[in-house]
């Protein structure tokens, strides 16, 4: 039997749709999904951006490694 792209390409476009819409259809999961990534990102944003001079500078922050390991995890959390 033959491989076909366009059967396999509807198959996983007719999921994608049907997933998407799902997701639309459930308000709680949509609330929580849009609400916590704001949250989410202010504690990561105010407890990272400490200094010891007091004035932030980018150039000198050491937290860039834990940001983005941050942002990792929040990321698998979130999807």
């Amino acid at each position: 039997m033959p491989f076909r792209w366009h059967d396999e390409w509807t198959q996983l476009r007719t999921l994608l749709k049907r997933a998407f819409i799902s997701k639309l259809r459930n308000r709680g999961n949509l609330v929580i999904t849009i609400g916590v990534a704001p949250v989410l990102a202010f504690l990561i944003a105010s407890l990272l951006r400490y200094s010891d001079s007091g004035t932030y500078d980018f150039a000198s922050a050491y937290h860039i490694p834990t940001f983005l390991f941050l942002t990792l995890i929040v990321a698998m959390f979130l999807g």
